[in-house]
């Protein structure tokens, strides 16, 4: 909440606002109602003309709001457009691709929470193949990675960066990570992304990353930023490729 210094206008319903209002992380004013009544953005929070919470609760698809909506990636070619310049961003970082190709979709909810073959991320899906020999994994094949239909520019790139650790894993058979571990390493790929944009989006999608209650993705993230402040990015990769498990 915040208390006006001028007169400000609410940035859903356009109404004059006196006394204390609702401020976003994105410097909209909001009346004090809509808190209790409007729905908000999956994506960023901004709060979404036209529909309630109800209306929120009977959807299946995200709801986007017109920011979100205007830079929003729904088609495989805006995906592997993004895709390239982040495999090459990862790569600066020691994470060495074995293969740069490999099939990239984009699906609406349906098909997406249809796909098998990996772990399903609530926005990405790193499918893969293991081929086995004698009890034991010889190669493990990415499939391809499938997206989540809708998501903005600035999240779909955290994300993309978060499926490239998925494939970086499965590349060099990292295969027997806890699933916090596992999680926890690709969403510090994806902060690290977010923290380097050094703009209003990428700091609130990293503090999204690291304020999230997950016991997966939350804590897999703040253990692996611990480990990371303690003996370093590289020495995290040089043990996962060596050891195929973490630095003590």
């Amino acid at each position: 909440m915040a208390n006006p210094e001028s007169q400000k206008t609410c940035a859903l319903c356009h109404a004059e606002l006196s006394g204390k209002y609702l401020a976003s992380y994105w410097g909209d004013a909001y009346c004090l109602d809509h808190a209790k009544t409007a729905a908000s953005c999956s994506y960023c929070g901004r709060f979404v003309p036209y529909l309630t919470q109800k209306d929120q609760k009977r959807m299946v698809e995200p709801i986007s709001c017109d920011t979100c909506a205007a830079g929003a990636i729904t088609e495989a070619a805006q995906a592997i457009e993004l895709a390239l310049p982040l495999i090459e961003w990862v790569e600066t970082l020691g994470v060495k691709l074995r293969q740069k190709k490999f099939k990239i979709e984009v699906l609406d909810r349906a098909d997406f929470l249809s796909r098998k073959g990996g772990r399903h991320d609530p926005l990405g899906l790193t499918m893969s193949t293991r081929i086995m020999r004698k009890n034991k994994v010889e190669r493990a094949v990415v499939d391809g990675v499938a997206f989540l239909q809708g998501m903005p520019r600035t999240l779909f790139s955290g994300v993309c960066t978060h499926e490239l650790g998925h494939v970086w894993l499965v590349q060099h058979k990292i295969l027997g990570l806890p699933i916090t571990e596992e999680e926890g390493f690709c969403e510090l790929l994806a902060h690290r992304y977010y923290t380097g944009l050094d703009n209003d989006s990428g700091r609130f999608y990293a503090q999204r990353i690291a304020k999230n209650s997950s016991p997966i993705y939350g804590d897999g993230f703040r253990k692996l930023h611990k480990l990371e402040a303690r003996v370093g990015f590289e020495q995290i990769l040089k043990s996962l490729l060596r050891k195929k498990k973490l630095p003590l």
